[in-house]
């Protein structure tokens, strides 16, 4: 019997998809870089929007055929026969025929993974078929992958920067939109988000954010006005209102203390968690959160040991140096520090804490202190980092086994001036090109210097995201 390679064995299986699911639900479906996407017609305005041209790009229509041409295989509706690779694919695409050529590209770039994270192990790359009958999976594709910007509306850089990182962070963006039926007028925050994050299916270069913040500010009051804030305030104050308003636990439960004695460090580990998930259970929490554990340890050798939840990773810099390395601040904060914390067995306040992470976040953040409101001071050391962070030394291993230790930077906010006079950005990475969000203003970069001084808050994709 003749074997079958992996790539045409999926095309036999797309074929009869094609007939069976694609009939069934009204879809069609495309390739968008070796991924088959099934599509409706609103997603299929939002594609033609951003192959065109301010809407001026041609779209012929051809009623008899209803095609859309790609280079690739020859895949029909209502046949199983394959083509040569060298010849056109002809995928229907409901009544617009859309001559891609140059354009291609374009689509290209928007590619995102959406695999069934339940199966992500047991698929093969060429396995990959995205499933694009819901809502929000038909925008998110365009939202992460959007060079939109947002205006200023009088020193609001700070917010602008924050929501931008937010807003191109895909597993964040995910779960937000598939907890949309939570959001009434209870969640202003999130409602005014959920209206701006839908303009970014805009074919616009900029957009305000006005109602966002006015809705943010009658809440906030200290950010009304047009006085200049801190980003990292605001990214941890806006999430939090997130956080909130779209928690799965309504009714808060007293706090209950973890009971350490004669339990293993892994128990324990899993019990916090437990516990944790009891009082606040949110997509901010699974997005940005990861768990630490404090090992204390007296001189008369008895042990004790707590967990945290933890948003960040707060990084002090040193004022006596022209330039320190990323990952020597991680060392630092993961060193060992005295406490002053009373010793279960003798009573005495001189231990020594060791933090570890037992559960690794999706999202790393690690924000520098740079900004020291009581010297009213701006520390512009460099800081020399890297795109592949590890932190297999800073899981406690015998906790986590996780092989999941690698992350990789998708998005950095930087300051630069003074802390009286300064102003915020981003850098972010749309599939493998860094663009500088600068407010209204979006650049591609050639690529980012790996030392700065503007470096304000580093963003880390853990690998299995």
């Amino acid at each position: 019997m003749k074997k079958i390679s992996p790539k045409q064995d999926l095309l036999s299986k797309l074929s009869n998809l094609s007939n069976n699911i694609a009939e069934k639900k009204n879809l069609n479906f495309f390739q968008m870089n070796d991924q088959y996407i099934y599509t409706n017609k609103r997603t299929q305005k939002l594609f033609e929007q951003r192959l065109g041209n301010e809407n001026k790009y041609d779209y012929p229509i051809n009623n008899e055929l209803k095609e859309i041409s790609v280079p690739n295989q020859n895949i029909y509706k209502n046949s199983s026969k394959i083509h040569n690779e060298n010849e056109k694919v002809k995928v229907n695409i409901d009544n617009t025929k859309t001559h891609i050529d140059k354009k291609l590209e374009d689509l290209k770039n928007n590619k995102i993974n959406w695999e069934d994270k339940n199966n992500h192990k047991n698929k093969k790359k060429e396995d990959n078929i995205i499933f694009d009958d819901l809502k929000y999976e038909e925008k998110i594709i365009f939202i992460i992958n959007s060079k939109m910007g947002l205006q200023n509306l009088g020193n609001s850089c700070y917010m602008n920067t924050c929501l931008q990182i937010i807003i191109h962070t895909p597993n964040f963006i995910n779960r937000f939109y598939q907890n949309l039926n939570k959001i009434d007028y209870l969640t202003p925050i999130s409602k005014n988000f959920y209206e701006l994050v839908e303009q970014f299916n805009l074919n616009k270069n900029s957009l305000s954010p006005k109602k966002f913040f006015e809705t943010f500010c009658k809440r906030h009051k200290n950010f009304s006005g047009k006085k200049q804030n801190d980003t990292q305030e605001f990214c941890r104050i806006f999430l939090e209102d997130i956080n909130l308003e779209l928690n799965n636990i309504k009714t808060k439960t007293p706090y209950i203390e973890l009971e350490t004695t004669n339990k293993s460090k892994k128990e324990c580990n899993e019990e916090y968690d437990i516990l944790y998930k009891k009082k606040d259970d949110s997509i901010v929490i699974d997005s940005f959160y990861g768990q630490i554990i404090n090992i204390f340890t007296c001189e008369c050798s008895f042990k004790d040991f707590s967990f945290q939840k933890t948003f960040d990773i707060p990084l002090s810099i040193p004022n006596d140096k022209k330039m320190e390395d990323l990952k020597e601040l991680i060392e630092s904060y993961f060193e060992e520090e005295h406490v002053a914390l009373k010793c279960k067995n003798c009573s005495k306040k001189n231990m020594i804490n060791k933090k570890k992470f037992t559960q690794l976040p999706e999202i790393l953040i690690l924000s520098l202190q740079r900004l020291n409101e009581r010297t009213n001071k701006k520390n512009t050391i460099q800081i020399q980092f890297e795109e592949k962070l590890k932190m297999k030394h800073f899981v406690d291993r015998k906790v986590n086994d996780t092989k999941n230790y690698n992350y990789y930077l998708y998005a950095i906010a930087n300051h630069s001036g003074t802390i009286d006079y300064g102003h915020y950005y981003a850098y972010i990475k749309i599939i493998s090109d860094w663009y500088e969000f600068n407010d209204s203003k979006v650049v591609k970069l050639k690529k980012i210097e790996h030392i700065s001084s503007d470096a304000y808050i580093f963003f880390y994709r853990r690998n299995d995201i």
